[in-house]
């Protein structure tokens, strides 16, 4: 019994800083999105199309109530028609070791209620946070296909940039000129 508390206390820094994937960020958002859409039944009636983005919204509805996927063609009198939500991913570089990772989710609907389409209502969601590029690099490869983005290059520092290449210019420009003054004696 103590081993697993002293195990579990050695762990406990660990887990509290691991990054959350990708894919768990979205699905957040995406119970934030299904809390605000407008459903009134006990069951929720929505047409949309089956992809891997999609399922994630489709999840997370499913959460709070039933869910009865309905084709677009059928004769229902309330359903929600759900646009393919966007699901994006965005890395820009902060410093040479972390990178800031903004993931968002934007979900476009309509209700169709006695065979008449309400005007299209969008919400969108986004969460920003920072990562190193290790941490990065590993979220990114082990994530869908639609929740992967190209990561940047790291930023250099002013050393790095200006300085490094000066000294170097430099050195060679009294290199050269200690050749060719040595050279003419």
């Amino acid at each position: 019994m103590y081993k697993f508390v002293l195990v579990s206390l050695l762990l406990l820094p660990l887990s509290l800083l691991a990054q959350p994937h990708n894919l768990q960020v979205a699905s957040s958002l995406a119970d934030s999105l299904a809390l605000r859409l407008p459903l009134h039944s006990d069951t929720a009636r929505i047409s949309t199309s089956p992809t891997d983005a999609q399922m994630i919204i489709l999840q997370a509805i499913a959460r709070r109530l039933p869910v009865k996927i309905t084709p677009p063609t059928a004769d229902a009198s309330d359903f929600l028609y759900l646009s393919p939500v966007v699901l994006g991913v965005d890395y820009s570089s902060i410093s040479k070791n972390d990178i800031k990772r903004t993931i968002s989710v934007s979900l476009s609907f309509q209700i169709v209620s006695n065979n008449v389409l309400s005007q299209p209502e969008t919400f969108v969601l986004s969460l920003s946070d920072t990562l190193t590029y290790a941490q990065a690099e590993q979220i990114n490869a082990s994530s869908p296909d639609f929740l992967r983005n190209q990561l940047p290059a790291p930023t250099e520092s002013a050393w790095e940039q200006f300085l490094r290449p000066a000294i170097v210019v430099a050195t060679l420009a009294a290199t050269v000129w200690l050749f060719f003054s040595v050279r003419s004696r």
